[in-house]
């Protein structure tokens, strides 16, 4: 009897306890950047001029975060795998960018999924099926070929080679 008495008061604290956990975890992002916000661990950089998309000033809390997080890493990165540290300049010279291309050609080419409404790189979600194509077992050798080729010019090409491309593999959301 003292042992079914047990097992019932157990089977009911395991439902209360039940009970109490949320059905679903929820994070408000919103609610957590207005926190920390609001706390000054970061804020966007010249806020009170309106800004300046990217670039962040820390806050007290902030730069202790970050200063334990670069801690931490060359914790691993530098004393464990003996790798080496650089640091390096924040501004890019202008030849620089014009050397690699980025003046020429700044704007990627995006595309927004219909169902969901998220924007992606179209140059990445060619690559991304590209290569699932040239991965699967019954490819002919021909077709990964030519998909290698593809893929090792797909950074050069132009908005209507890469629509070509997505209407020949019938590429959807």
């Amino acid at each position: 009897k003292a042992v079914a008495e047990l097992k019932s008061r157990k089977k009911i604290l395991e439902d209360k306890e039940l009970s109490l956990v949320p059905s679903e975890e929820l994070f408000d992002r919103a609610k957590m950047e207005d926190l920390i916000k609001r706390r000054f661990f970061y804020d966007q950089s010249f806020a009170i001029y309106g800004g300046i998309t990217g670039q962040f000033d820390f806050g007290p809390m902030g730069c202790a975060l970050k200063s334990n997080m670069i801690q931490l890493w060359r914790k691993y990165f530098i004393m464990q795998e003996q790798m080496l540290e650089v640091d390096c300049s924040i501004l890019t010279p202008e030849p620089v960018l014009k050397a690699s291309g980025h003046v020429e050609r700044f704007a990627d080419l995006m595309t927004k999924d219909v169902k969901t409404g998220e924007c992606f790189r179209l140059d990445h979600l060619i690559k991304a099926h590209l290569e699932k194509i040239k991965s699967e077992k019954n490819t002919q050798a021909e077709l990964k070929a030519e998909i290698e080729d593809i893929l090792v010019k797909l950074d050069g090409m132009t908005a209507d080679e890469m629509s070509s491309l997505m209407k020949r593999f019938d590429m959807k959301s």
